[in-house]
């Protein structure tokens, strides 16, 4: 059944989409962040959703006395899925010709997971914080909030049926009741599951239902705004709307009480709006109303939009990127949603459904199950070195793959061997690889790992909790209780401790506490830099470094001169704060009379001014602008033998 129309509902659309442009598209003044609270329109389109999908069920249940979920669920199709289908195809298409291997996995996954409805789920599993600077190279990170309305529509519908016909009178009261339940899990996941109450619905089962209350008490009772002072009520609502769009940023919880004021906000717009206020007048003219009807293109294309070209290096004109935004939002309003929604018949509409399902799960299903589908050689390798690949990916798995190969529980403790424990965060699990695939060269010393921030092995050392990266707390969480007993018994057990990490400076504000202690268990001691920091950037989907552009652009590998002034490069293109931290544990290690190694004395060769990027065997060194790849870390592993640092512990 038709609902009235209400131009200011469109209105409402157009600010919550360009909120979220406008967030995704880090719009910057002045060094400060545009609507840095911008995720925030996801939330209104949730609240009017809720209204209109509310609105549109209880008048056909009230005055019919039935519902058809046939023709609802066609209705919510031919709105939804002719615009989303036709954005994913082109997203594949182009996704196929710039992205790498690994990431064209992970992005098929993504496109399936957006056809059945479960992107949010597959995104919150994939470890994916929404905001972060590496969730703007998955393309299809958007699908998150349409997986959400949609697994609403499933649902909903049938608790309204069910509520409709046993619990009629009492149908405001089970909403109130919902509403309380998801608002609460949604502020106390915000502080234990902030990932999962991002994403999954029952934290933001609120939200829509905020609309749908709106809806009911509409029917049940009628809009009542005809009072003089109800008039400012829709200005404050959409003040309590800037506010957040303006103040709210990535570092706060989300969705929480915070996000009570925009909803709010909402509400009144939706309730108190009436053609003779001044902010209707206002989300009726036509150029928000406009914008309003085109507001789901915009949303589906403004995303992979930004998304591709950030993959391929960036470089894009802003307006033309605006430009391609509108241009193929319009397109797709006319000819694609429009014409599924009003014009095209039931047979049409199912057979062109069918046509590109069978199309993007086959083609996917296709490359996620046979490494054969993509010509990936243009990617990974080239002629003259087949163990080249720019799929930065690639070595980062692998390196996690060894590492979970060959971490101890405990040493054997071998009665010619030194037990050599590494403690730091990922440059420790590096140097714990340069020993642990040169152990024949290392033969005296056994190796062990632990990792952890510096600054909290402090706590860690006094027995208090510490609260570390979130990636190391998502480890912790599952196992926390047996990774600390091991930790403990390989602190114990060690004869030699090296403290090796991604210094910060928080780590060397707690460092000579945590040497003092360390020494006081009788433990040698050794203090290592921060390995070489150098500059690199994201390129076709991956982190790039500057033998991967080199390659690239050349189709080959450097001659030895192209090497040597490569080479010089990486050494101008060090981070210098790397360098003033290493000044500083440099300064501690002579105070606190521990062994210090410089791990630019095996990185680089200072007396030319060089710093190493492939092997003698031109395999690379750094998959990205500071970790080792496994063929790096045996490489080094030789010329910290020829260093002979271990020669001072023997």
């Amino acid at each position: 059944m038709q609902i009235k129309y209400r131009p200011e509902i469109d209105g409402l659309r157009a600010i919550s989409v360009i909120a979220v442009i406008i967030y995704h598209a880090r719009l910057n003044f002045n060094g400060y962040n545009l609507l840095q609270g911008g995720f925030i329109g996801v939330d209104i389109f949730f609240v009017i959703s809720g209204y209109l999908i509310g609105s549109i069920i209880l008048k056909e249940l009230i005055t019919k006395n039935t519902f058809s979920f046939l023709n609802f669920y066609e209705r919510r199709a031919r709105r939804i899925l002719p615009a989303l289908f036709f954005v994913l195809i082109a997203s594949m298409i182009l996704a196929w010709i710039y992205l790498m291997p690994s990431s064209l996995y992970e992005f098929s996954i993504s496109l399936i997971s957006s056809l059945g409805f479960v992107s949010n789920i597959f995104f919150h599993y994939s470890g994916l914080e929404y905001g972060a600077d590496n969730s703007f190279y998955k393309p299809l990170l958007h699908t998150w909030s349409l997986s959400v309305e949609e697994q609403f529509y499933i649902i909903f519908p049938i608790i309204l049926i069910i509520c409709f016909r046993f619990f009629k009178n009492h149908i405001l009261k089970i909403f109130f009741i919902l509403i309380l339940i998801s608002f609460f899990l949604a502020e106390w996941g915000s502080r234990n599951y902030a990932s999962a109450s991002f994403y999954f619905i029952h934290t933001r089962l609120w939200e829509l239902l905020a609309g749908v209350i709106l809806a009911k008490l509409e029917i049940q009772y009628g809009r009542k705004t005809i009072q003089p002072w109800t008039k400012i009520l829709p200005s404050i609502g959409i003040i309590l709307i800037t506010i957040s769009l303006v103040f709210f940023d990535d570092k706060m919880r989300h969705p929480s009480f915070y996000t009570l004021g925009p909803i709010i906000g909402v509400m009144l717009i939706i309730w108190y709006s009436n053609k003779n206020e001044i902010l209707t007048k206002l989300l009726s003219t036509k150029i928000f109303v406009g914008i309003g009807l085109i507001s789901y293109p915009l949303y589906l294309w403004h995303y992979p939009i930004f998304s591709f070209v950030l993959i391929h290096g960036g470089g894009v004109n802003k307006f033309l990127i605006a430009f391609l935004i509108i241009f193929f939002s319009i397109i797709t309003y006319f000819f694609v949603e429009n014409l599924y929604r009003r014009k095209a018949s039931k047979k049409f509409f199912l057979i062109s459904l069918i046509i590109s399902l069978i199309f993007m799960i086959s083609l996917n299903i296709s490359y996620l199950t046979s490494n054969n589908f993509l010509n990936e050689k243009k990617f990974t390798n080239f002629e003259l070195n087949q163990n080249y690949t720019w799929d930065n990916d690639i070595y980062f798995k692998k390196r996690n793959e060894y590492l979970d190969n060959f971490k101890i529980d405990e040493f054997n403790n071998f009665k010619n061997k030194q037990n050599t424990l590494i403690i730091g965060n990922s440059h420790g699990e590096d140097l714990y690889i340069v020993l642990k695939t040169n152990e024949e060269i290392f033969e005296n010393i056994e190796i062990g790992l632990y990792v952890t921030e510096i600054w909290c092995l402090k706590n860690f050392l006094k027995s208090e909790k510490c609260q570390q990266s979130k990636r190391l707390n998502d480890e912790n969480k599952k196992i926390e209780k047996n990774i600390s007993n091991r930790n403990k018994k390989l602190i114990n057990d060690a004869d030699i401790i090296i403290l090796s990490s991604y210094w910060s400076n928080k780590d060397l504000d707690e460092l000579e506490e945590v040497i003092k202690t360390l020494k006081r268990l009788n433990k040698k001691i050794i203090l290592t830099s921060n390995s070489p920091v150098f500059q690199s950037d994201i390129y076709l989907g991956q982190e790039f470094t500057l033998i991967d552009y080199f390659t690239y652009k050349n189709q080959r590998l450097p001659s030895k001169n192209e090497l040597i002034e490569i080479e010089k490069d990486y050494y101008n293109k060090q981070l210098e704060h790397i360098k003033n931290i290493n000044n500083k544990l440099e300064n501690i290690s002579v105070k606190l009379d521990v062994i210090y190694f410089e791990k630019e004395q095996y990185v680089c060769i200072e007396n030319k001014k060089r710093c190493r990027v492939l092997t003698d065997k031109n395999e690379k060194i750094f998959y990205d602008g500071s970790h080792y790849t496994i063929e790096g870390a045996r490489f080094f592993g030789k010329l910290i033998n020829n260093l002979k640092w271990f020669d001072e512990i023997k």
